[in-house]
């Protein structure tokens, strides 16, 4: 079973991913993830969404400019119940389907 049927087996209407990315490069990562029949596709041109949660990283040491920790969260009737944020940018630990299915 998929993440994403996973999360509809627990009622979750929509998986949506979000990047600080134009909408181009969120297209070109749907298509090449084979996703868009799963997986809602957004992009955050110049991280305003991001900003407003306050999970924001200024990347440019890197050269890559203002992104987003990795974060999941888990939003009914447009209220956010969980949200959770990596502490570093290289961690993969509560961003991931497996911990925010837990948490539903």
């Amino acid at each position: 079973m998929s993440w994403c049927q996973k999360f509809k087996s627990k009622g979750v209407d929509s998986v949506i991913c979000v990047s600080v990315n134009d909408p181009y490069v969120m297209n070109g990562w749907a298509e090449k993830l084979q996703a868009k029949e799963v997986i809602e596709f957004y992009g955050d041109f110049d991280g305003s969404f991001h900003k407003s949660l306050v999970i924001s990283v200024d990347l440019t040491s890197a050269l890559l400019g203002h992104r987003s920790h990795r974060w999941s969260a888990f939003v009914e009737d447009g209220k956010v119940k969980v949200l959770n944020a990596e502490k570093v940018p290289s961690e993969f630990e509560v961003s991931g389907g497996h911990h925010i299915l837990g948490q539903i």
